[in-house]
């Protein structure tokens, strides 16, 4: 089992294959939600503490969202107050994956807060009702909104939200936009401006301090067909990011040849990225920041690295820790598979110079890992999967190359 779910978050196909992924992020959120059900008992709150407890958590990929992410990383030592949001905040993403739906409970926050719905912010929040196929919000002025899983909104008083049929969109979110494929919109969404500049806890603040992409059609159909292209090369490719990333926050377009990206552990399924009109680009950082998702989630589960020795990391031209140096590797290795398999399937859309490059950062790490103490077992098992997946592609590079 420990080899299938190493293997199976190392590689798209290997996730395609085995798809551990949805099952993993819910074992995810239910060791948060019982973290979040102790610390309630704790503070003699038993009655949501028990709700919390009976809650389903189903095989999920939805998740692996920044809203779990935050509230494991801030629970330790949190007050009352913001356990008690925590609570609300978990609940609403159950709600809205099915898991609290056909139940009844009313939390009372106490103070008003702010809570995400599907990466939205929704402010001055006092009370939650789960009215079984229904949810009742209301706010601290006195504004009522319930939500129906049908996807028509039953106002009382000014509405607040409004849920669609695949419960995926916001009202209020006038800067988010879901991803559309085919016409369908998925549960992965497209962020703009004031809401990727927000402060708040899931926010890229402190990783990126520039100007944000203007909310514009053409920049959300970069994304879509970003994606799209993803689809056309393969599915196990397109759902390797869709299953990863919840949030996409688009940043000031990018005016060289390459796109700026970045995402983090404690924020998991949220990515920041420039955006592009090459379709090929995006869906490059798109692959690349899923795989530091899919890495971080693999190496929570099973450590890779040990030690605080130092690794030239081509990528970054500076000296890493093996850890740091085995997480770009993983990247490097699925980026350079899509570039080839972008090549099969179009040899005017492929850019050899990257696969060159990314060829070349591959073997530097490799001779790395080949020479250095300090992998564990399971990491030995990440290289050696995707060093053989390399020497896999290897012919089709040379065929490449040679057309080049």
């Amino acid at each position: 089992m420990r080899e299938k779910i190493i293997r199976s978050l190392c590689l798209p196909v290997n996730a395609y294959d085995y798809d551990s992924f949805p099952g993993l992020a819910a074992s995810y959120a239910q060791a948060t939600r019982n973290r979040l059900s102790n610390r309630l008992r704790e503070m003699e709150e038993t009655d949501a503490a028990d709700f919390l407890s009976a809650l389903p958590v189903s095989a999920k990929s939805e998740y692996w969202s920044p809203e779990i992410g935050v509230i494991n990383e801030r629970l330790t030592g949190a007050c009352e107050f913001d356990t008690l949001k925590f609570a609300a905040q978990y609940l609403l993403l159950a709600w809205r994956l099915g898991d609290a739906m056909g139940r009844r409970f009313s939390l009372d926050l106490k103070r008003p807060c702010t809570l995400f719905w599907n990466g939205a912010p929704c402010g001055d929040i006092l009370h939650i009702d789960i009215l079984g196929d229904a949810m009742r919000i209301r706010t601290a002025r006195g504004k009522c909104s319930v939500v129906t899983h049908k996807g028509a909104p039953q106002e009382e008083g000014n509405s607040l939200w409004i849920l669609t049929e695949d419960r995926s969109v916001c009202a209020l979110a006038d800067n988010v936009r879901p991803v559309v494929i085919d016409g369908k919109p998925l549960d992965t969404n497209v962020i703009f401006g004031a809401l990727a500049r927000d402060r708040l806890s899931w926010s890229i603040e402190g990783h990126y301090d520039g100007p944000y992409a203007a909310e514009e059609k053409e920049t959300v159909l970069a994304v879509d067909a970003g994606l799209s292209l993803l689809g056309e090369i393969g599915v196990d490719l397109l759902l390797w990011v869709l299953n990863a990333s919840r949030y996409i926050a688009l940043i000031c377009e990018n005016t060289d040849e390459r796109c700026l990206s970045g995402s983090g552990g404690s924020r998991p399924g949220f990515i920041y990225m420039q955006s592009s009109a090459r379709a090929s680009l995006i869906a490059e950082q798109l692959v690349h920041e899923a795989s530091h998702q899919y890495y971080e989630f693999l190496a929570m589960l099973y450590p890779v690295a040990e030690g605080e020795a130092l690794f030239y990391s081509p990528i970054k031209r500076a000296y890493r820790t093996l850890n740091q140096n085995m997480i770009a590797y993983h990247a490097v290795i699925n980026i350079l598979s899509y570039y080839l398999r972008l090549a099969a399937l179009d040899e005017k859309r492929a850019d050899l110079k990257e696969v060159r490059r990314f060829e070349g950062m591959a073997a530097a790490y490799e001779e790395t890992f080949r020479n250095a103490d300090g992998l564990s077992e399971n990491g030995r098992l990440v290289f050696e999967e995707l060093s053989t997946h390399r020497m896999n592609l290897s012919g089709e590079r040379h065929d490449i190359a040679s057309a080049g």
